[in-house]
Parts: structure tokens; C-alpha cells; sequence
């Protein structure tokens, strides 16, 4: 066909075809010219002749060509440029739909503006040429519809025809507007946030500067309250002890502020929790130091009364209470210092809500605590400094109780965080192992195609998988770092993640190598059955239509045309089944071994999990 012009043949007779066809056929392809135009050129051929010579045609050409001989080659090249210009732009409209479908943004606002940034840069930089080329792919459909209209079907596949790549694209822009507002909308949470934080940190410092002011002032005035008169230094005192409750209270305040940075997930959170944890702190030990010994120096100054402790709690009430409030504080102390903080998700969860409940009670606790202080200045003398040497240790028992109570709930808010996330992946590793352990590869309705699917979606999800475990292990290590009370429980848990994460990789090993076994095995069996079909279909004609005694010559010489087909057959046949026999020394067997598996423990908590290992 490339050295004849096909436009010249049209102006020729159907005789003079004819005898070009057969020229051509004979000339440059060695197909014997069995016939003429004039016994083709008839009303009626000779139908034998026709079939002996059609049938030398599918001797050279035994498979019809892949598109058609006359088709227009501009065409086909212009449909090929479509479909390879479309099938980039569909692909990458997408991918970046599923990248701009993330919302698991980071918790920064600087990170969270770059992010702005880059979504700008993507709109602004990278959406503009990709339109171009959708517009130039709209245009260049539009001229193949027109080529093709008269000519006949367009064979372009749906989603790469230009309605569909016109409905990705708006899909495209939706993302876009939807991922913009959710950062916007982020961003603007993360900078009120960051205002709340900066008003914390200014007021730490405030309250840091206002308590170096108090430790000097006391040490001050306990040098020289000695020298004065009882009601100026009664004075003083009280001067002192309302100074103390105003810092007290910017302190609470710190404290709720800190728990809403801490509710938002701010990043800093932490580092300004321990901050007013320390304020806190310094604050109870300059409150005691009032109390020891600015107050009992005061009580000195006054006559003595020879009363005891035990007598005024068994005959007072307002003692009695205040002896109740002490012990109730020493009591939540000890069961906070040996209070566990358990070893698996949920027993975790369960001592987090109890001890937040437990919290609660504790911080209301608080109103006591200022009835008890309150109820001093309803004494004199002895029984004044007795009362005081009770509040205090009540004061320092209560502010050591709050700072135990905050900090437990602060280390099983960060190990249920921690066991959380190991938990969700732990889960993830065992469902994924579940389905390798169980599969069984014997089976005779196992899908290669599915399996080999699967095995690449395994692969890719724990490519995406590795970093988040890393992160978690990191996390873990980070918390041993800290000291964190619960540190046998993440020991175990990173323990249990590095064990499974390695078993996991084992079994992709494996899984990978029975694929490979399994699609050689049936592939094996595949072509073994066709051939074996081949063969009775062979012996069934060689039984029947070869068996025969009796025909004509004409049927004798199409049986023998037939014969050295079948010949031929049976030669290239041969070959395969020498393949087979070869092929199926390397043929692995396929069986279901479950019992052989090395699998890790697996265990219905971490706590047994270390014992058993």
C-alpha cells in the first residue's frame, strides 16, 4: 500500500482491479494467481476456486491489521495527539483534586499562611496554562467531531472526551474555592488563638515580676514586723495576704486561658501550661512562707494561751471543720501519688474522665479552702496562731494537691494522645495482616489481577504509612524523654508498633513472591487447558471427518488440503506442549499454610503484651 497510489485505482474498472489486486497479491506477497478477473468478474464463479485461493490469503495474512488499511493516516494521528494531550490533563486534574481534598493542615500559623501561599501560587501559577491546554483539547475535539461526523465513530474513551474533562475541571476549581476558605477559615482560628497565647505570656510575666516583688517584700518585712506595734504590723500582714489573693487570682485566670489554648490544640500549649504550673508553684511557696512565718511571728507578738491543737478541734467546730479539710486534702494526695495510669486505650480513656471528674471535685474544693480562711480573723491570741498553723499546712497541702492534680491530668491527656494514634495504626497493621495470614492461595477462584491490584494499594498505603508511625514512635520517645510516670506502658506500645510495622513488611514480602508463583502457575494451567482442548478437538475431527471411506475427489482434495493444515497444527502444538513439560519443572505448587506463619504475639492489651514478651 505505501507504493501505490490508492486515489488512481478509484478511476479504474472493476476488471482492471481485479487484475491489479491479483498482480499486486502475486508480485509482492508470493500468493500464486490461482484466478483471472473474468471468472471473479461473473455472475457466477467458481466458488471452490474462490475458496483455495482466499484461503492462500490467510496463509500471509493470518490476523486482520490493527486499524484499516484505507484509513486516513492524518486522522488516526490527530485522535492519537488528543487522547495523549487529554489523558495528561485528566490525570493531573486528578491528583491535585486529591491533594486539595487534605485537610490535615499543620497546627502553625506560619505553616498555615505558607500553605495560603501555595494554594495562591497553585491558582495564579499552575491552574492557567492547564486551562490553555483544556481550552486548545476543546478545540481539537471539536475538529475530530467534524472529522469523524461523516466518516464514521470517534473512538475516544469518557473521561477523556471533552464534556467529562470539562466537568473534572469545574470539580477542580470547587476543590480549589474549598480548600482556600477551610485554610482561611483555620488561619483565622490559629490567630486568635496566637493573641490568647501572647496575652498569657504577657501576664506570666507580669505575675513573675509582682512575685519577685512579694519575695523581697517578705523578706523585708519579716526582719522588722518585729519592731512594731501590733496593729501596724496586723496591718501590714493583711496588706500582704490581699496581695497574695489578687496574684492568686490572675493565676486562675492563666490557667483557664491556658486550657483553652490547650482545647484549640495550640502549638505552644504545653510550654505555657508548665509556665503557670511554675507560677502557680512559686506562689504556694511564698503563701506558705507568709503563713509560717510572717503570721506566726505576729501571733508571738501576742500573749500566749496555754491551748493545744487536739483540744480546740475536739471543742470547736470552725477547728473541727478545718482539721476535716486537711485530712480530706491529705487523702486526694495519696491516692493521686499512687494512682496508676493504666495500659491499654480504654483503660486509659476511663482514668482520664475519672480524674477529670476528679479534678473538678478538687478545684471546687477551693470554696472550703477560703471558708477555712475566712474563719481566721474570728481569733485571738493563741488560738489565733494554732488556726493559722492549721490553715497553712491546709494551704500547702491544697496548692500541692492542685499542682499534682494538674499535672496527672496533663500526663494522661498526652499518653491517651499517644496511645490514641498507636492504637489507630496498631488496628490498621492487624486488619492488613488479617487479610495476608487468611488468603488462600490454593483456591481456585483466586484473581491474579485482583491480588496484584491489591498488592500495589498494600505497598502505596504503607509507603504513606511509614512517616506517621515514625512520628508516633518519636512521640513515645519524647514522653520517655520527659520522664512521663507511665513509661513501661509507651515502652510497650513502641515495642508493639516496631514488631508489627516489621511483620507487616514481611508480609509484603511474602505476599509479593506468591504472586509472582501464583500467576506463573496459572498462566501454566491456563495454556495446559487450552492446549488440551486443541487436542480432543484435533482427535474428535481425525475420528470423524478423516475416518471416512467414501467421498469424491473434490472432497478428497479439500480433506488433504485440510490434512496438511492440521499438519502444521500439530507441529506448532508440539512445540507447546515441549514448553509446558519444561515450564512445569519450575512450577511452584500452590497451598494454603497458615499454620507455618511466624506471627507476632497479638495480644488484647500492652500490659500483656509485656509480660508475655
Amino acid at each position: 500500500p505505501d507504493k501505490f497510489d490508492w486515489r488512481s485505482l478509484r478511476s479504474k474498472t472493476a476488471h482492471e482491479k481485479l487484475d491489479h489486486a491479483f498482480t499486486v497479491a502475486e508480485r509482492d506477497f508470493s500468493v500464486t494467481r490461482l484466478l483471472d478477473p473474468e471468472d471473479v468478474d461473473t455472475k457466477d464463479p467458481d466458488e471452490k476456486s474462490l475458496i483455495t485461493y482466499i484461503s492462500s490469503m490467510y496463509d500471509v495474512f493470518p490476523n486482520p491489521p490493527s486499524y484499516h488499511p484505507f484509513a486516513d493516516t492524518d486522522k488516526l494521528r490527530k485522535i492519537d495527539d488528543y487522547k495523549e494531550f487529554a489523558s495528561h490533563l485528566h490525570l493531573w486534574i486528578r491528583e491535585n483534586i486529591s491533594i486539595l481534598r487534605d485537610r490535615n493542615f499543620p497546627n502553625t500559623l506560619v505553616e498555615m499562611k505558607s500553605l495560603l501561599s501555595e494554594c495562591t501560587r497553585f491558582r495564579n501559577e499552575d491552574v492557567p496554562p492547564k486551562q490553555h491546554e483544556k481550552q486548545k483539547l476543546s478545540h481539537m475535539y471539536r475538529e475530530l467531531q467534524k472529522i469523524f461526523r461523516d466518516s464514521g465513530h470517534l473512538d475516544i474513551e469518557p473521561e477523556l472526551q471533552s464534556d467529562s474533562l470539562e466537568r473534572d475541571w469545574d470539580r477542580l476549581l470547587s476543590t480549589i474555592e474549598e480548600r482556600d476558605l477551610a485554610i482561611r477559615d483555620e488561619i483565622s482560628r490559629l490567630e486568635k488563638l496566637q493573641r490568647l497565647a501572647e496575652k498569657v505570656h504577657r501576664q506570666t510575666k507580669q505575675c513573675e515580676g509582682r512575685l519577685n516583688e512579694m519575695e523581697t517584700k517578705l523578706s523585708e518585712e519579716e526582719k522588722r514586723i518585729q519592731r512594731l506595734e501590733p496593729s501596724e504590723a496586723k496591718h501590714i500582714c493583711e496588706e500582704l495576704e490581699q496581695e497574695l489573693k489578687s496574684i492568686e487570682s490572675s493565676i486562675k485566670t492563666l490557667f483557664q486561658d491556658v486550657q483553652t489554648l490547650r482545647d484549640g490544640r495550640y502549638h505552644q500549649a504545653p510550654e505555657l501550661h508548665r509556665r503557670v504550673q511554675n507560677l502557680h508553684q512559686r506562689w504556694s511557696n511564698i503563701h506558705v512562707q507568709f503563713t509560717t512565718r510572717i503570721m506566726v511571728t505576729l501571733q508571738k507578738m501576742k500573749k500566749a494561751k496555754p491551748l493545744t491543737e487536739k483540744q480546740l478541734v475536739e471543742t470547736n467546730e470552725a477547728f473541727k471543720f478545718l482539721q476535716d479539710c486537711i485530712e480530706w486534702v491529705s487523702s486526694k494526695l495519696k491516692f493521686i501519688e499512687e494512682a496508676n495510669f493504666g495500659n491499654d486505650l480504654a483503660s486509659v480513656k476511663s482514668l482520664l474522665e475519672q480524674h477529670q471528674t476528679e479534678h473538678r471535685t478538687i478545684d471546687q474544693f477551693q470554696k472550703n479552702v477560703d471558708q477555712c480562711g475566712m474563719r481566721k480573723n474570728q481569733f485571738r491570741g493563741e488560738e489565733y496562731n494554732i488556726y493559722c498553723k492549721m490553715l497553712s499546712r491546709l494551704d500547702r497541702g491544697y496548692s500541692e494537691l492542685l499542682v499534682l492534680s494538674n499535672k496527672r491530668l496533663s500526663d494522661l491527656d498526652a499518653l491517651l494522645d499517644f496511645i490514641q494514634t498507636a492504637t489507630n495504626q496498631l488496628i490498621w497493621m492487624n486488619e492488613k495482616e488479617e487479610i495476608e495470614v487468611s488468603r488462600n492461595w490454593g483456591a481456585k477462584s483466586l484473581n491474579i489481577v485482583e491480588i496484584e491490584q491489591h498488592q500495589e494499594n498494600f505497598t502505596n498505603e504503607m509507603e504513606l504509612r511509614e512517616p506517621q508511625i515514625e512520628n508516633i514512635k518519636e512521640q513515645g520517645y519524647n514522653l520517655q524523654r520527659q520522664n512521663h510516670p507511665a513509661v513501661d506502658c509507651i515502652e510497650a506500645y513502641i515495642a508493639a508498633l516496631q514488631t508489627q510495622w516489621m511483620w507487616l513488611k514481611n508480609l509484603n514480602r511474602c505476599l509479593n513472591t506468591h504472586l509472582r508463583h501464583a500467576s506463573s502457575y496459572h498462566q501454566f494451567f491456563t495454556e495446559a487447558r487450552e492446549c488440551e482442548k486443541w487436542l480432543n478437538r484435533v482427535e474428535e475431527r481425525l475420528n470423524s471427518t478423516f475416518s471416512r471411506q467414501h467421498f469424491s475427489i473434490d472432497e478428497g482434495d479439500r480433506l488433504l488440503r485440510d490434512m496438511l493444515e492440521l499438519m502444521n497444527d500439530l507441529n506448532h502444538y508440539g512445540h507447546i506442549v515441549h514448553s509446558l513439560g519444561d515450564r512445569s519443572k519450575e512450577i511452584m505448587p500452590l497451598k494454603q499454610r497458615r499454620q507455618q506463619l511466624s506471627r507476632p504475639l497479638r495480644v488484647t492489651s500492652i500490659c500483656s503484651y509485656k509480660q508475655m514478651n
